[in-house]
């Protein structure tokens, strides 16, 4: 008996991709509020068109979520060809450099 074939459905995928898109548009959004300091999933489901659920699908905690805004905003201020303007893991700073922007409140 042969194993069966995975799955693969190149609509799905950037289906998806856009989904995930759309919510990391949508939790930048909240970060150009004026004094917003937090992230609502909520608020990024109204933002993106999808469902809380759908929400913590692609982001299930806030480490996943500073995770992927590291990532985009490294997409966006050093695109492909760039010479990076920050350190190659910014990911691993963000939970530092943000616990100290509230300390320093």
């Amino acid at each position: 008996m042969s194993e069966p074939r995975p799955y693969v459905s190149p609509k799905r995928e950037a289906q998806a991709a856009a989904t995930r898109s759309a919510i990391l548009d949508a939790f930048v959004e909240q970060l150009s509020d004026p004094g917003r300091n937090t992230l609502s999933p909520t608020e990024a489901a109204a933002r993106a068109g999808v469902s809380v659920r759908t929400v913590h699908l692609y982001f299930p905690n806030l480490q996943s979520q500073v995770t992927a805004l590291s990532e985009w905003f490294d997409r966006h201020l050093n695109p492909p060809g760039s010479r990076p303007r920050r350190p190659r893991r910014p990911a691993a700073l963000l939970p530092e450099i943000h616990a100290n922007a509230l300390a320093s409140r």
